[in-house]
């Protein structure tokens, strides 16, 4: 009886091994990027770097959200875990947004094109970067779902 109970147990973890990705999304808050820009502006206005930490570390347990925006450029990725690296932007009033959008889902990216395609995107929060160009922020999106619009 006992064996049983334990193979049991055993065969139903695998269903939630598998799906576990999905499983874990369902419990992650989620970002819009409105949200995501005003805790940008509270990580450039603390000059305290615990602040700063407890910020970051907040923002990379949630999701964020892309809605229709237009795929900007394909790209090799410079990250190991990934093979291409997705870019979109959107103009804000603080200026332009650029996302780096990873994804595991080549087929998908296979069927994009540049500056025609629009998508939907949402992955996880890794990080702001900045570099010495006319973008405002650049966000890093990772193990993200697109999904193509139009």
């Amino acid at each position: 009886m006992r064996i049983t109970v334990v193979l049991i147990a055993m065969i139903s973890l695998i269903p939630l091994s598998c799906g576990l990705k999905q499983f874990e999304r369902i419990y992650k808050s989620t970002l819009s990027i409105d949200e995501a820009l005003v805790q940008k502006e509270l990580l450039d206005a603390s000059d305290n770097p615990a602040k700063k930490y407890e910020i970051t570390n907040d923002l990379s347990g949630k999701m964020i959200t892309v809605k229709d925006v237009v795929v900007k450029d394909i790209i090799p990725a410079s990250d190991i875990d990934y093979q291409f690296c997705v870019l979109s932007e959107i103009q804000t009033p603080k200026g332009i947004v650029e996302f780096y959008i990873y994804s595991r889902d080549l087929s998908t990216i296979a069927d994009l094109e540049k500056g025609k395609t629009h998508i939907d995107a949402l992955g996880d929060f890794r990080r702001f970067f900045t570099l010495l160009d006319a973008s405002f922020v650049k966000i890093d999106i990772g193990d993200a779902d697109i999904t193509i619009l139009r």
